[in-house]
Order: structure tokens, then sequence, then C-alpha cells
């Protein structure tokens, strides 16, 4: 429930991101900005990669159109096999939770109808008409969190549902750095402003720093800041304090899933980036990178070894 109900929310907020950058600035979009968001979607399976183009998406609205359509209103029938969306993880999300439907209050339940009947409303032909629906979906997702996390009582459940939206916005949040890492030292602050937005960190870091987001700030504020519940080491910490709460792994002090996330935490907590020689900032980027790249191939791991662990009752071995 936890991975499908973020899955849904973070590609929202990727998508309204989009729509953003295009509609607010008509006359010269932010081509730079939208790369790291669209590549985000394709990596994820949402759009196809051979979409990923910003100039021609911008310069034909229709055919823009026609590309996040799918993202926001295809149904898992509609779209290629290849192709995910944001409906069938809404789908999904559904059927688990009636696996816990005594668990669930009403008002979650009908949270979770409203949101299935959001993206079955009227397609948009316009860029502008998707914020409106994008906005009220982030609205019915952020009371779902608010909901799971002060009715819920702290049980087993509780800790699955945690750990899967923890690990899936680990997994987004990575994914999301990875891309803009990926164009250093170019990476303009409009660029570092979209992931912040995408990772409802703007205010935060307008109230601590005067300017346009700058790189060191920023990935500091998304990937090392304890305080931030929507940083990589918040979510880091709290896999590991869930983690922790699990039965004893058999025959092991500490299951391989829990040793991965500790891993990650401590080389956060350890690392820093240097504010001073430019040639040691692009060393510990290049360090950073590298460290980012790794974590997005364990992550999935993590959440493998769990559900072969607890849900499938068969030993895991990897492959």
């Amino acid at each position: 429930i936890g991975r499908y109900s973020e899955r849904a929310e973070y590609a929202t907020r990727i998508l309204l991101e989009v729509v953003t950058l295009v509609t607010d600035e008509q006359d010269s979009p932010d081509l730079p900005a939208l790369a790291p968001l669209l590549e985000t979607l394709a990596e994820f399976d949402l759009i196809d990669a051979s979409e990923i183009d910003p100039v021609a998406l911008v310069s034909d609205r229709p055919r823009m159109v026609g590309t996040l359509q799918p993202v926001l209103f295809g149904r898992p029938d509609e779209r290629a096999a290849a192709l995910d969306s944001i409906p069938a993880s809404l789908s999904r999300l559904r059927a688990l939770a009636a696996l816990s439907r005594d668990r669930l209050s009403n008002e979650t339940w009908r949270i979770i109808r409203s949101l299935e009947d959001l993206v079955r409303g009227p397609l948009p032909a316009t860029l502008s008409a998707f914020r409106p629906t994008l906005q009220r979906a982030i609205l019915y997702q952020t009371a779902f969190n608010g909901t799971c996390r002060e009715n819920l009582t702290r049980s087993e459940g509780w800790r699955f549902l945690n750990i899967g939206r923890r690990l899936e916005r680990a997994l987004w949040l990575v994914t999301l750095v990875d891309q803009l890492l990926a164009s250093y030292p170019e990476i303009p602050s409009s660029t570092l402003d979209g992931a912040l937005s995408v990772s409802d960190c703007t205010l935060t870091y307008r109230f601590r720093y005067q300017g346009a987001p700058t790189v060191l700030p920023t990935f500091d504020l998304l990937l090392y800041d304890p305080a931030n519940p929507r940083g990589l080491i918040y979510q880091l910490a709290e896999l590991d304090r869930d983690l922790a709460d699990l039965p004893p792994a058999r025959d092991e002090i500490m299951r391989p899933a829990h040793r991965t996330i500790l891993r990650a935490l401590h080389h956060l907590q350890t690392e820093a980036l240097p504010a001073g020689d430019p040639n040691d900032q692009a060393r510990a980027i290049e360090d950073l990178h590298r460290f980012i790249g790794a974590l997005r191939e364990d992550l999935p791991a993590v959440s493998e070894q769990l559900g072969w662990e607890f849900f499938t009752h068969a030993t895991f071995t990897a492959s």
C-alpha cells in the first residue's frame, strides 16, 4: 500500500512540475529543467524513452498533451504492456487496501475512491487544463498519508506500509538526483528549483538560503539533512528503525536488506560535500554520483528481499 500510494504521488508531483514549467513560461519554457523530470518518468516506465525530447514536446503542445494524458488518465489495459500509469498504481493500491479493509478507516477508503474518480474524469485538451486535476490529486494523496499516519495502530501492518512508502520515496528521489548529477557541473538553478519543488522542499530552501538554488545547498537539503522529511537520509533512518523492529532474521544477526539500508545511512552520516576548493567539490560530486547510482540498484533488491522473506514464505536466492 505504501509503495503504490507514494509511486502515484511522486509521479503526480513530477507531472505538475512539468506542466507548470511549460505553462508558466509560454514564450520560453526552461528546457534544461524539463529534461531530468521527463527522464525520471521514463525510468519508471511512465513514458516511452523515445518521447524525451523537450524541444519537440514544447514546440508541439498537442504532442505533449498526448504524451502526458496516458500517465494521468490512461487505464492499465489501454497502455502498452511495458508502460505504467498513475491509474494502474491506484488500482493496485485499492486491491491491496481491500485485503486490509478492517484496518483502514472510512475516511481512508473515501480518499482512495476520490483519487480513482479523479483520474477517470474528462481528458484535458490543453496543458493548463492538467493543473486543477494534478493539484487536487496531490491534496487527496496528502490526505491519504495523513489518515494512515493518524489512524493506523503501530503494528506490523503499519511498519510494512511505512517501509514501502520510504523505499519508494527514496527510489524516486535518488533517480531524480541521478539525472541531475549526470549533467554536473552544468546544472542550472532552474533545474535545481524543479527538483526542490517536486520534493516539496522549496519553502525550506528559501527559508535557509538567499538567492537562486545552487548545487551544494540543494543536494545537502535533499540528501544529507536529517530534519527534512522528504530527504534521503530521513527515509533511510525511518527504514533503519522499522527494519530493526521486525522479527529477527533466522540464522542471521541482521538481514541483508537492513545491512544495505544501514550502509547507505552511515555513508550519508559520515560524508559531506566540501564547500571550498572546486577540485575537492568535483571529486565529492563524482563520489556522490557513484553512491547514488549504486543505491538505485540496491533499493529494488531490498524490496525484493523483504517480499520473499515475509510474503512468499520461500528462501530468497540472488540470481
